[in-house]
């Protein structure tokens, strides 16, 4: 068991601070992925293919059968509606 003043070196904190980082990492990106997932249909296909597969705009319209200009105007929105989700959990403004 670690004594009272090994617990406090400098490599125990860095390690500690690690910890606590790659745990806030995480949660962040389970609270994205629901952002993510709460997206309505429209915007979540555009979203997903264009930012998180990254397939170019023209092809992503060609997947949807939508013109270009659909697809930057639904990525834009979708960005919108993750940023002011995240936004509303940290208490904040978009």
């Amino acid at each position: 068991m670690p004594t009272e003043d090994s617990r406090h070196t400098p490599d125990a904190l860095r390690a500690a601070s690690r910890v606590d980082e790659l745990l806030d990492r995480q949660v962040l990106a389970k609270k994205a992925q629901a952002a993510i997932e709460g997206l309505p249909d429209l915007y979540r296909d555009a979203f997903v293919l264009r930012d998180l597969e990254e397939l170019s705009t023209a092809e992503v319209a060609q997947v949807l059968g939508v013109e270009p200009a659909t697809v930057r105007q639904r990525v834009h929105r979708a960005r919108l509606m993750v940023r002011e989700y995240l936004g509303a959990l940290a208490g904040g403004r978009p």
